[in-house]
């Protein structure tokens, strides 16, 4: 009963104590924050903020110095209070603010004064210091003619916050307009330049909202290469191929490059495709190498696995910088295979760990919903049939076909010597090609091989091989020559093959529309015509970047098996490929306009630009 009345007793002097709390008023508000010059008949916005001793929520009255007052909502204690106004005559006025908390007390005085002139006058926006600034990190130097829009970016100022627009003129006359952007952030116009090679005169001139400007101009150049010629490069550590996909950022959404580094510091890196800058790096914890090319979702989102063990979604949206949506695996054991995706939303990859795995991606994760055991690595990367069949190869030498259930189809040991780094390519009737590390290359049917070549000399054969409109096979060997073989005789086509380098070839060729075919050897890119090989290359350049931008770290490499650098194409025909050896680095390089693509079955690194690895995908 004491110890009952003495608790009674406490609990009454705290109320009695937190009832006689007195209320202590607002603390003086900040001076207001916003423009101190308005242009008349426009309206400014200004902040301020205060704290209330007791945590109350507080109110605050704006005088604007023309006679009339705002009040505010209650808000939190120590929230940032915005308020808006537009003078009704030129003059200058005081601004001040003053605060009272939720239960009636006002703060002990008005905040600091900021005095607001607000005039008729309109100076252009370029006058001294508010001259235009071309923006150099994101305006391309290089490009071809007849291909892309190319985005030119500059920044200004205007002293009253008037919203700005370009004008690019292009060698003095042809001019292109940009849209409003507000003052003092990036704005940009896009022009397409035609017409044979030539280097233009760039100048930028800004008007603001109501069309005043000066004769203030910046200038810079910008050059139409020919085919051939390198566009950009940027250097870095690179074994793995270039994905074609699209990268957000600043509300906007560009095609993108997307390419894994083996340089730790690099990380996962996305280039704007056109304007030729590193857009976004993505690391993740305890990075290692990437040795897997990225895969590209239908809606944007890279996959990518890492030497750390790790299989990643990636956002497109790099306005949010440096995050992963997920991650798969949890051993140190690489994810070397380029992930390959099923019509059904599966993600197939593996690698280091000896399976093949199939994922469901939730958006913030991923959902294993199955993985079969291979007898060792699994060296190349899966691919997928017309009729959804999965199809991969480890380094035992085993081929596997298995179904999207995760069953067994068919297994067959396709080399019984060294095993199978090549990835397979799939014909529209099944076939399976794929070449292996003993110097064939097989075509496999139902678990059967159906028939086998022989390279002269059994160089291995880690290139990929690819499909031609006429349903022959093309590969590299490292024996630095670039085959051909007819799918009905089962033999190299007459002329063929052709020495492409006195190195081994490893990168899978890539097959345009134009019947033009490049394959990377010696750090150069080579173009053949399929249809002339003996008159040599069509061109061939050697891949170096002139003004180093990458890391400048240069150590051994890992090379990644099948994913040596394979070129990807784009609709322009401009050519995206990175190299390992040298100095490294990635590059892209003008090819034809039109020499898009072919549409074969089969007819670059794991089928197509995004890299899905599925027949039928584009």
């Amino acid at each position: 009963m004491r110890k009952s009345l003495l608790l009674t007793v406490s609990l009454l002097a705290v109320l009695i104590i937190v009832a006689g709390c007195p209320n202590k008023a607002p603390r003086i508000p900040a001076k207001p924050s916003g423009p101190a010059l308005v242009k008349f008949g426009n309206t400014a916005t200004y902040v301020s903020m205060t704290t209330d001793p007791n945590r109350d929520k507080v109110l605050y009255a704006f005088d604007w110095g023309d006679g009339t007052a705002d009040t505010t909502a209650l808000i939190k204690s120590g929230d940032t209070i915005t308020q808006s106004h537009a003078w009704s005559a030129i003059g200058v006025y005081p601004v001040k603010v003053i605060a009272k908390d939720e239960k009636g007390k006002w703060s002990a005085d008005w905040s600091d004064t900021l005095m607001v002139t607000v005039d008729s006058l309109n100076p252009p926006p370029n006058v001294p210091p508010y001259a235009p600034t071309i923006v150099a990190k994101h305006t391309p130097l290089r490009g071809i003619a007849g291909g892309p829009a190319y985005r030119f970016y500059a920044t200004a100022r205007d002293e009253y916050d008037d919203s700005l627009y370009y004008r690019w003129y292009f060698d003095g006359t042809d001019s292109v307009t940009s849209p409003l952007f507000p003052s003092f952030t990036e704005g940009y116009a896009t022009w397409t330049p035609t017409g044979d090679t030539h280097t233009y005169t760039v100048q930028v001139r800004v008007f603001d909202q109501t069309g005043l400007t000066n004769d203030s101009l910046a200038t810079t150049t910008f050059k139409t290469v020919a085919e051939g010629e390198i566009i950009w490069g940027y250097e870095a550590e690179f074994v793995t191929s270039p994905a074609i996909g699209t990268t957000h950022w600043e509300g906007n959404t560009w095609p993108a490059i997307i390419c894994g580094s083996t340089d730790d510091d690099e990380g996962l890196c996305v280039f704007d495709a056109y304007q030729s800058f590193l857009v976004n790096q993505f690391s993740v914890p305890d990075p290692e190498e990437y040795n897997s090319s990225a895969t590209i979702g239908d809606d944007g989102t890279r996959y990518v696995g890492n030497e750390n063990g790790g299989f990643y979604a990636f956002s497109t949206d790099d306005s949010r910088g440096d995050t992963f949506n997920w991650r798969f695996g949890t051993s140190d054991s690489g994810m070397t295979a380029t992930a390959a995706l099923g019509n059904d939303g599966g993600i197939y990859c593996g690698g280091e760990d000896q399976y093949i795995h199939k994922l469901i991606d939730n958006g913030a994760s991923a959902t294993e919903v199955w993985s079969y055991p291979l007898r060792r690595d699994m060296t190349s990367s899966p691919a997928i049939g017309a009729d959804g069949t999965i199809y991969c190869c480890d380094y035992d030498g085993y081929a596997y076909a298995l179904n999207d259930d995760g069953t067994l189809r068919w297994e067959i040991r396709a080399a019984d010597t060294l095993g199978i780094t090549s990835s397979p390519a799939v014909a529209a009737d099944g076939t399976v090609y794929v070449g292996t590390e003993a110097g064939y290359l097989f075509a496999l049917k139902d678990g059967s091989i159906v028939w086998s070549y022989a390279t002269d000399s059994l160089f291995s054969v880690s290139s990929s091989p690819i499909i031609g409109p006429d349903g022959n096979i093309y590969f590299g060997c490292d024996d630095g020559r670039l085959y051909r073989i007819d799918q009905n005789s089962h033999m190299p086509v007459a002329d063929w093959p052709i020495t492409v380098s006195l190195r081994a070839i490893n990168s899978t060729p890539l097959l345009c529309a134009d019947n033009i075919i490049y394959v990377a050897g010696d750090d150069s890119l080579y173009a053949y015509d399929i249809d002339n090989p003996t008159g040599g290359p069509r061109w061939v350049v050697a891949m170096a970047v002139p003004s180093m931008k990458g890391s400048g770290h240069h150590r051994p490499r890992r090379l990644s098996l099948d994913n040596q650098p394979s070129a990807v194409v784009d609709r322009y025909g401009i050519i995206y490929i990175s190299t390992w050896s040298g100095y490294g680095g990635i590059f892209a390089i003008a090819g034809r306009l039109g020499g898009t693509l072919a549409a074969t079955d089969w007819p670059m690194f794991h089928h197509d630009v995004r890299h899905t690895g599925r027949f039928g995908a584009r």
